[in-house]
């Protein structure tokens, strides 16, 4: 039986590596636990390419691809601090020089320019030391 989140995909015919949604990245086909899998009657689902999968995880299971979670989990951080820059330019405060050094960080994420990062930056503190949005 199909199930997304514990699953493996061979991508564009690899004999080498196979996708796991379950690890959410790529394991060797020597794997301990895709064999095992695999002898409890796993059938791996072979895919054409990486871009045709990442469509797969959008549609059924996002946290399955780490990748595209960390893009979601950054734009939705993102959206939040649009919203407080956009209070910030509204209410005639200059919105923090670490907090747009902060966007420009999550932005590289979203749009593909950082492809090192697997968690989001660490958001920076206001003066008064907290993590909180500028007022």
């Amino acid at each position: 039986m199909y199930n997304v989140q514990n699953h493996y995909w061979i991508v564009g015919g690899s004999t080498t590596q196979i996708y796991s949604s379950a690890g959410a990245d790529y394991v060797p086909v020597t794997d301990a636990v895709y064999e095992a899998w695999l002898a409890s009657g796993g059938v791996p689902t072979q895919i054409d390419t990486e871009s045709n999968l990442k469509a797969v995880f959008v549609a059924q299971y996002p946290a399955g691809w780490a990748r595209l979670a960390l893009e979601q989990s950054a734009q939705a951080q993102l959206d939040k601090n649009d919203r407080t820059a956009t209070r910030c330019v509204k209410a005639g405060t200059v919105y923090p020089p670490a907090w747009q050094a902060f966007d420009k960080a999550l932005v590289a994420i979203v749009n593909g320019m950082d492809t090192t990062s697997t968690v989001l930056p660490s958001a920076p503190k206001n003066t008064d030391g907290s993590v909180d949005y500028p007022a």
